[in-house]
């Protein structure tokens, strides 16, 4: 077995873990819990390591020797265009896998480009998020089979000759039932509505009318 490989065993799980991609999985895959195969995992494709938090203080103190602070060149902002184009990018991939591409591999899988389009990333993701949120608060839209315009017209309605009152309930109770689901009620009921029609045209109704006086 080669040094390197005995090393990174060696300094696993305490200094370092041990990942690598599975397409299988659509993820990272932890050696050797989820993945045991020395040969498999060394040798047969690409693994990351991440730091443990044993090491930490180690790796900020070499971050700085690396790269200090007044050595850093500040981020070009991306321009109206690039933010277009890189959200349209983020509305392919969806909410979901960009999201996961985050979390588990730092945006480097799926999303790439340097830290300030990762960064751009997390507000889309964010941005996303509260709009579902807002979405899910939203009182939902009541469905109806009789137009509430027309309900409002029916109970404005004066006659001499016809009482209303009883078509208007049919109409209300249509659109209970339809709203709830109750589609053979909402058909019963719309064919008992149908019977109120005829009289207001000067036809002999069905089972009811709307006549002043009559059942209806």
């Amino acid at each position: 077995m080669p040094v390197a490989t005995q090393t990174l065993k060696r300094l696993q799980p305490q200094y370092l873990t041990l990942w690598t991609w599975s397409e299988a999985h659509r993820r990272f895959l932890e050696y050797p819990t989820e993945i045991g195969n020395d040969e498999d995992f060394f040798y047969r494709g690409d693994f990351r390591m991440r730091h443990a938090p044993h090491t930490d203080p180690y790796v900020q103190t070499l971050a700085l020797e690396i790269d200090p602070p007044e050595a850093k060149t500040p981020m070009t902002p991306l321009d109206d265009a690039a933010r277009k184009a890189r959200f349209d990018h983020f509305e392919k991939l969806g909410l979901d896998r960009v999201k996961s591409d985050l979390l588990q591999t730092g945006g480097m899988r799926d999303i790439g480009g340097p830290l300030e389009v990762r960064e751009l990333a997390w507000e889309w993701v964010r941005t996303k998020e509260q709009q579902a949120a807002t979405r899910k608060q939203e009182p939902p839209v009541a469905l109806t089979l009789v137009s509430e315009i027309r309900l409002a017209e029916l109970q404005a309605l004066r006659s001499a000759q016809f009482d209303f009152k009883k078509l208007i309930c049919l109409c209300e109770e249509i659109n209970m039932a339809y709203r709830e689901g109750c589609y053979f009620a909402t058909a019963m009921l719309t064919r008992g509505l149908l019977d109120h029609v005829p009289p207001v045209f000067g036809f002999k109704g069905g089972l009811g009318n709307c006549q002043t006086g009559g059942e209806g």
